[in-house]
């Protein structure tokens, strides 16, 4: 009988913990460049019990590395990404008066240096520090902190903690920040908006394998899994853009006729975010049909207020409002919605909430960055004499089957629905019927985000079982200088994940010389009215909810 001769059988493939030397297996040597002996220590021994060779301290190999076969080191090597091993946030209450910190006022706290955030020119509060259990060893011993320093809370119990102490600081892994937590930016590192590869409050180590099995093996051997690559998309949300009527002059009298410069304040901050989105409660119409600075309640504004927008970095302009089809001298409305959408897209930016139709006003605009989809809708609620029809020009009509029909179409494409709205009692902080029950429907329907705007004040900002919803922002832009609530607003800033908001915070905005929008420090008499108010007229609505 014929027997078949047996298949080849491949040699073993060579175990990646030895290199080849002398003609025979030796233990991977392994350079290690570690500044801090205690845990260059620790790390020998754990490489050690894998197999690898160490060298001994002083004695690391030529600074290529060529005389190890690992290199393993706390400071950049040429040529290698950094590995991210751990990551933190430093988040306060969601109310706190204090945004920002350097990485050395940080470090004043964490050493028990510092405990009051009148330090940082907040309000007179002790600051109590909350770090989560999970991470607190570690987080000493990296940061060299005091055991003492500090309260550890059970990383589930964190948000509620810090939402119940005005004057908490805590320290989270950046995967724990959600909204209620109020993320702090550190050394201009925003959580909301920046790539966890350039948090300064980040475990950073960088690795050199002769190949991937080997760089497996030491990770495995050294208890490291990296964190995994995240980009969150920062997103910034406006008041009420009105650049009508008086503004246009007070940007000839004070901004020499340049219409960039009603940005020249917010410009750089808003130009930093990954998506810009303004309600412009007005349209742009050729100049004769301009309102004047004249008592009218016609708001028309000119062509350069949209290229000042395009300046700024604007990506989305939500334009259903009660103002949409306004245009002065009697042009009509059919010209003030084209003329304006024209506009926007000779300018590069995404619109919604208008159309030459019923269908088109309704259409969502689609913004894509860094892999993560929004889709924008906006209504308007009250010009009926504005709606567009099948056949007519004009805004999209704020209804119940209009919400829940767009938001389910908008959600088969997008990760996120943000939806606009134009509705509410002018001059209040209160909300009216017709923008509590649009807020509810369009949350049961699958919206992440709800900003309305028309009230010319801030209204009520709330938190609905992870979505956020911004019921009115203000004035950011307009000639409303009878009233001090009328030159004041809040920027919403909004952190998205592809699943989620992962956290918000809030900005107080002044007008000024009727035009150019411009920061007040939070912890300061002017922001602390504003945003007492804006928590005010929150509190008050969450108890109307009972």
């Amino acid at each position: 009988m014929r027997t078949e001769p047996a298949a080849p059988v491949d040699p073993a493939p060579p175990d990646p913990l030895f290199a080849e030397a002398d003609g025979g297996d030796e233990p991977a040597v392994v350079d290690l460049r570690i500044t801090d002996g205690a845990e260059r220590a620790r790390l020998a021994d754990a490489l050690t019990d894998a197999g690898f060779a160490p060298l001994p301290a002083g004695a690391s190999a030529s600074g290529s590395g060529e005389d190890a076969g690992v290199v393993i080191s706390d400071a950049p090597l040429p040529d290698e990404d950094a590995l991210l091993l751990d990551a933190w946030v430093a988040v306060a209450h969601q109310r706190h008066d204090v945004l920002e910190l350097s990485l050395d006022e940080l470090r004043g706290v964490l050493s028990g240096d510092v405990d009051n955030w009148s330090a940082f020119g907040g309000a007179d509060e002790p600051i109590r520090l909350l770090v989560a259990q999970e991470i607190a060893p570690r987080l000493r011993q990296i940061l060299q902190l005091p055991d003492d320093v500090g309260d550890d809370v059970p990383l589930a119990a964190l948000v509620e903690d810090v939402r119940s102490a005005p004057g908490a600081l805590a320290l989270v892994p950046l995967a724990a920040l959600r909204p209620g937590l109020l993320p702090l930016v550190v050394d201009g590192y925003d959580p909301l908006r920046d790539p966890a590869a350039d948090n300064p409050l980040g475990l950073r180590r960088w690795l050199r394998a002769p190949d991937d099995a080997t760089r497996d093996a030491v990770l495995a051997a050294l208890g490291w899994t990296p964190l995994p690559a995240s980009d969150p998309l920062g997103l910034v949300a406006t008041g009420d853009y009105i650049p009508a009527r008086c503004v246009p002059d007070s940007v000839r009298r004070f901004g020499g006729g340049d219409f960039n410069a009603v940005f020249a304040e917010l410009g750089d901050h808003l130009r930093a975010a990954d998506v810009v989105v303004v309600s412009m409660e007005a349209p742009v119409v050729p100049r004769e049909h301009v309102s004047p600075c004249l008592r009218t309640l016609v708001l028309s504004a000119p062509v350069e207020a949209v290229e000042a927008l395009a300046g700024a970095g604007v990506d989305v302009v939500t334009l259903a409002g009660n103002h949409a089809g306004d245009c002065y001298a009697g042009c009509g409305r059919t010209l003030a919605v084209q003329h304006t959408i024209d506009v926007l897209e000779a300018a590069g930016i995404a619109h919604a909430g208008t159309g030459e139709n019923l269908a088109a006003a309704r259409r969502p605009a689609l913004i894509e960055r860094g892999g993560i989809r929004l889709a924008v809708l906006s209504y308007e609620g009250q010009a009926d004499h504005y709606f567009a029809s099948a056949d007519t020009p004009g805004v999209a009509p704020l209804n119940e089957p209009s919400l829940r029909e767009d938001i389910a179409a908008a959600r088969a494409v997008a990760d996120h629905v943000i939806v606009a709205f134009s509705s509410g009692a002018e001059y209040v902080q209160t909300t009216i019927r017709q923008q509590d029950e649009a807020v509810r429907v369009a949350l049961e329907a699958g919206a992440t985000l709800v900003v309305g705007n028309h009230p010319h004040a801030v209204q009520p900002l709330v938190e609905q079982g992870g979505a956020l919803v911004a019921f009115a922002l203000g004035n950011f832009v307009f000639d409303q200088d009878w009233s001090i609530e009328t030159t004041q607003s809040v920027l919403l800033e909004v952190g998205f994940s592809a699943d989620r908001i992962i956290g918000y915070r809030v900005r107080p905005v002044v007008i000024r010389l009727n035009y150019q929008p411009g920061f007040v420090d939070p912890a300061g008499t002017v922001g602390r009215e504003i945003l007492t108010r804006l928590w005010d007229a929150t509190d008050a609505w969450l108890d109307r909810q009972g």
